[in-house]
């Protein structure tokens, strides 16, 4: 069996988060969410709060540009997360304390 075809896995989503560093410490400049059949629930860019200081570009592929005219920020993205995702949603993913 195969674990997409299993209904109790439904609700296992893979989360990945995009960091920079900005005066405030790190900060999320993308959220990427995907099902079981690898199929994108969010994709979202993230405009840090804080003033970015290294876009960590080496690691991400994040730039100043990939950003400028990004508007969300971390509230909203939590907002489409709720809208998204059931309410019994695990989440999967690395390094989920940062």
């Amino acid at each position: 069996d195969r674990i997409e075809d299993d209904p109790d896995h439904a609700k296992l989503f893979g989360l990945d988060c995009e960091m920079c560093e900005t005066e405030n410490g790190m900060e999320i400049t993308r959220v990427s969410i995907v099902n079981v059949r690898w199929e994108t629930v969010v994709d979202t860019f993230v405009r840090p709060a804080g003033k970015v200081t290294d876009y960590l570009t080496r690691y991400s592929g994040i730039s100043e540009e990939t950003l400028k005219d990004v508007t969300t920020g971390l509230s909203d993205v939590h907002e489409e997360m709720r809208r998204a995702l059931p309410h019994d949603a695990i989440l999967v993913g690395h390094s989920m304390e940062n």
